[in-house]
């Protein structure tokens, strides 16, 4: 099997994944959202495979300061919102 190579790209496509869940949500507290995200199993199976060697909630705050960054969400003191 051929290992995929992380690009911004590949970066994108997860966070794309967060996105959704903030349309269906629109606000989630911080806490929340890492919750649903460690009880989500496609998640954790990309972790798994492409970034086992990044602690989980770092990923995660990467991933959503990408779309934080892109306009698509913000922060309000300990929540996560669709913008």
């Amino acid at each position: 099997m051929r290992k995929l190579t992380i690009t911004r790209a590949n970066q994108a496509f997860f966070s794309c994944l967060l996105k959704f869940k903030l349309l269906e949500v629109q606000r989630q507290s911080w806490d929340g959202f890492t919750q649903w995200a460690m009880a989500t199993p496609y998640l954790m199976q990309i972790r798994a495979r492409f970034f086992a060697d990044t602690p989980l909630r770092p990923w995660i705050e990467q991933l959503c300061a990408e779309l934080v960054a892109a306009g698509v969400a913000k922060r309000e003191g300990r929540d996560l919102l669709n913008a």
